[in-house]
């Protein structure tokens, strides 16, 4: 995936609205974001000079891992969701008798 249209400034901000939040920062090189509790990726270094040569990969790298993040997320919440839905059908079929008929 790639952040082309997507500049720095837009990236941080967007993350410490989704409840990320700064932990660190190296002037002029990256600032260091640490994730909400819920969050799979624990922390994200955002690149913030256009003229280093590896911006824009490490840009892409950021996004990258935010889509895993989430789509591991939604993966997660998949199984809960068919977990609880079905939570009931299995407690019922785990209390009838082997047979299959409760007396």
């Amino acid at each position: 995936m790639t952040t082309e249209h997507i500049g720095h400034e837009v990236l941080i901000v967007a993350l410490e609205e989704a409840g990320w939040r700064q932990v660190g920062r190296r002037s002029g090189v990256y600032v260091r974001l640490a994730g909400p509790a819920q969050s799979t990726t624990t922390s994200l270094l955002v690149p913030v000079n256009p003229e280093m040569e590896d911006y824009q990969d490490s840009l892409d790298d950021v996004l990258g891992r935010l889509v895993h993040s989430v789509t591991e997320g939604q993966r997660a919440q998949r199984v809960l969701d068919y977990a609880q839905a079905h939570a009931t059908d299995w407690t019922e079929a785990a209390a009838q008798p082997e047979g299959g008929t409760r007396p």
